[in-house]
């Protein structure tokens, strides 16, 4: 993940390596050197070095005018270069300062998290989409309880933007994102709605559950994202723009387990860059754990461990979030109870009663990690 990148070089040994990496399919011989990473770095922003994206143009290998013109040809030299192997540890590198990208820039700006925040694994995903000056946005998706509200609203505050959110429901139709016509004073008027409002502002728009929408109501704005100039029509006859700053996040649970849940405009989609949010590695979960309940590191591993065995099974129309363990602990804490009565409670409390199979799924994997005969737990350095 570090931003920083080290240019090298590779041999185009064939014609489906270039056409792979987005150069012309024209004859390049084998000793010809190009940087592979070539069209990553344009279609990111990456700054390329102007020398060598210019002796490339001037080769013919990519499209485009180099700044200049005539590209000097080094002379032969009898001492030759001697390749750089991909294994080389970081003291054996090149000590050539590598140019700064779009990333730094972006991250230097950025104010410092809030305390107590911990950047899922997915952050920089987030961060990509909504920073990257040629992004529109993200469409955040992944099981309850994985952080991507809470990410969202932290990614906001660092940069400095206004973020205004707009929870969908099942029946959410245009008129609720757009705005809608009243009656004010006797005569008629157009309230905007949470949408125009974000374009007005030049700030982010985040809709919470944002499968629950009919795939045609998100079909507004498509060109909007487009880079293609088109404007939100509004029924007063106003046209709103998108401005540099405007961002759409789309955040919901994917997945048929979820109730009223719909596919998410497809062509919206391909406009935003996508990111999974999954649950936290097992150290960092653990960590919250202990922080948040102030149990013993025993527990919260043993804790941490037994979810991930849940949500390795998959269990339909069920997701085990961390705030159910935080509930999990804090009631047996509060109670005085076993950590077997308070899993019954806090876990499996959850289940729905008619949801026979998914009780019996959870008391089976409960059982085979021996819950019943676990230690009783320390919380803030008092044994329970």
């Amino acid at each position: 993940q570090e931003p920083r990148l080290k240019f090298r070089t590779t041999k185009l040994s064939s014609v489906a390596q270039r056409s792979r990496m987005g150069f012309p399919q024209t004859s390049v011989s084998s000793g010809c050197r190009v940087i592979i990473l070539w069209r990553c770095c344009m279609s990111s922003g990456i700054v390329f070095p102007k020398d060598i994206h210019d002796a490339m143009v001037a080769a013919g290998m990519i499209a485009g005018q180099p700044s200049v013109v005539t590209v000097a040809t080094p002379a032969p030299s009898s001492v030759s270069t001697p390749e750089v192997s991909h294994n080389e540890t970081p003291d054996e590198q090149s000590d050539e300062t590598p140019e700064v990208s779009h990333n730094e820039t972006e991250r230097a700006k950025l104010k410092p998290a809030s305390k107590g925040f911990i950047p899922p694994a997915w952050f920089a995903d987030l961060r990509f989409g909504c920073l990257h000056p040629k992004k529109r946005g993200a469409c955040m998706f992944g099981p309850r309880g994985t952080g991507k509200t809470h990410a969202i609203h932290e990614l906001a505050k660092m940069a400095g933007v206004e973020l205004i959110t707009f929870q969908a429901a099942a029946g959410t139709i245009l008129d609720d994102l757009v705005g809608y016509r009243g009656l004010k004073d006797g005569r008629s008027d157009f309230t905007d709605g949470p949408l125009p409002e974000a374009l007005t502002k030049d700030c982010w728009f985040c809709c919470e559950e944002a499968n629950m929408v009919h795939p045609g109501v998100w079909s507004k704005t498509n060109t909007l994202l487009d880079g293609s100039g088109d404007t939100l029509r509004l029924p007063d006859g106003r046209k709103l723009a998108a401005g540099p700053n405007f961002r759409l996040i789309l955040c919901f649970n994917e997945g048929v387990a979820y109730g009223g849940a719909k596919e998410v405009n497809a062509a919206l989609r391909d406009r935003l860059f996508p990111v999974m949010a999954t649950y936290f590695p097992a150290a960092q979960e653990e960590s919250m754990i202990r922080t948040r309940t102030g149990c013993d590191t025993n527990t919260a591993t043993c804790v941490v461990a037994l979810a991930n065995s849940i949500r390795a099974a998959r269990i339909p129309m069920f997701d085990l979030s961390p705030r159910a363990l935080f509930d999990w602990l804090e009631y047996v804490q509060w109670s005085q109870c076993s950590m077997a009565d308070g899993f019954d409670k806090a876990i499996v409390g959850r289940v729905p009663g008619d949801a026979k199979v998914t009780r019996d799924v959870l008391a089976q994997i409960a059982g085979t990690v021996g819950l019943g005969s676990w230690s009783a737990p320390v919380f803030n350095g008092v044994s329970h």
